[in-house]
């Protein structure tokens, strides 16, 4: 939804029946930049270092395209000591230690201030540690931002980002903040619904949610030293503002579980599935990265987020009904964000698709080779060569026989 990019709970009514389904990645209406992972340069010169690779850090957000900068010899010849300051500040960035390579990145701009080179690298190493920030530390990781955008006032596609963090750091100015074990709860604290118990459930559905995530997962985020999640409740206004997205959305993943909240009691249940869908994309983001196919993630989500045995029944007898005669996509065709599909009837079909498929898997082939496929990606592989090495049988063939059993 990752940007690293966002996970959008879209809750719709499909057709004549009042049905939720559940959105990831970005929609056209969300803000640009934030979806897509960034590309990267790679030139080499005599003094520079390839241009790096963009950091999705802590955030789920995409970096920007880095600056070119990084890949051209500074134009001005600043001394040795300068440049292999700089190609020592480069190796610490590729690595992710962002704090040293600021470090080494502000002396050479300290003691070169009008080279263009330096000051872009200073600006990348900035924003990444912003991105990194941004999760338990939004108001620290705005002020990097800017700093980044001062020092490359260039990079326009940087001003959606700090317009985007500007509004949640002021709908989220005065929000009283709670924790448990492994969350960080922001919430107005002004509305008596969510002062009184309300926080205390939501802590409560998340914990219990982290714990059964944990489980199928196989790894527990926060005790393996990620800082705790953070998710956040708006009032309505506050949450379409802070996302950049329409009435259409009922929660949102950036980074950052958002969720809207107009009745707490009237809609409990509603928001309790909307923080557990959330937290599945959280939690694939951390064991799969970027990597997993949007049919797997979302189908993850749907599958998950339904803690009611007859509740989940009912949803994939509706997908597979839903699915039974139509022209379905490949798994490849599925592989991307199911937002770039337009058209709501192909949107609606793709993600009935991902839980039924997700599901069918989970019925022949065992859980397990969910989260082998999942883990690909961070593993140097991919989630259908991960299944071919697994099952012995290829994902093309595995969906066939998914289709024929419709």
């Amino acid at each position: 939804m990752s940007a690293r990019f966002l996970t959008l709970a879209a809750l719709l009514l499909i057709g004549g029946g009042a049905i939720w389904w559940v959105q990831r990645t970005a929609a056209p209406q969300a803000p640009p930049g934030v979806h897509e992972r960034a590309g990267s340069d790679s030139q080499s010169d005599h003094d520079a270092s390839p241009a790096p690779v963009p950091s999705q850090a802590a955030s789920s957000q995409a970096l920007p395209k880095p600056s070119e900068a990084l890949a051209q010899t500074p134009a001005t010849g600043p001394r040795r000591e300068s440049s292999r300051r700089n190609q020592e500040a480069i190796e610490h960035l590729e690595a992710g230690e962002l704090e040293e390579a600021i470090k080494l990145f502000e002396t050479n701009v300290e003691e070169h201030p009008d080279e263009p080179v330096f000051q872009q690298n200073l600006a990348e190493a900035l924003l990444r540690l912003a991105l990194r920030e941004y999760d338990h530390e939004p108001e620290v990781a705005f002020a990097h931002l800017e700093r980044a955008i001062e020092l490359a006032p260039a990079r326009q596609e940087l001003l959606p980002l700090r317009d985007r963090w500007h509004t949640a750091v002021q709908a989220q100015a005065g929000f009283a903040e709670d924790q448990s074990t492994h969350f960080v709860l922001q919430y107005d604290g002004d509305r008596s619904d969510l002062l009184t118990l309300g926080y205390r459930e939501v802590l409560d559905d998340l914990e219990n949610a982290y714990q059964d995530y944990g489980e199928f997962f196989d790894v527990f985020p926060v005790e393996a030293g990620r800082p705790k999640f953070r998710a956040v409740l708006y009032d309505r206004e506050a949450f379409d503002q802070v996302t950049g997205i329409g009435e259409w959305a009922g929660g949102a993943y950036d980074g950052t579980i958002r969720v809207p909240v107009r009745h707490f009691q009237r809609d409990r249940n509603r928001i309790r599935q909307t923080l557990r869908h959330e937290l599945v994309h959280a939690f694939v983001d951390e064991v799969g990265g970027r990597g997993v196919p949007g049919w797997l993630n979302e189908g993850l989500a749907q599958y998950l987020s339904e803690t009611n045995l007859s509740q989940r029944t009912r949803a994939l007898d509706r997908a597979r009904s839903q699915l039974v005669g139509k022209d379905l996509f490949s798994p490849t065709q599925l592989q991307g964000s199911l937002a770039q599909i337009s058209e709501p009837e192909q949107v609606a079909k793709a993600y009935d698709q991902a839980l039924a498929f997700t599901h069918w898997i989970a019925v022949h082939y065992g859980e397990r080779t969910l989260v082998r496929m999942t883990q690909a990606s961070q593993q140097g592989s991919d989630a259908a060569a991960t299944f071919q090495r697994w099952i012995g049988v290829g994902l093309e063939t595995a969906h066939q026989d998914f289709v024929d059993s419709l």
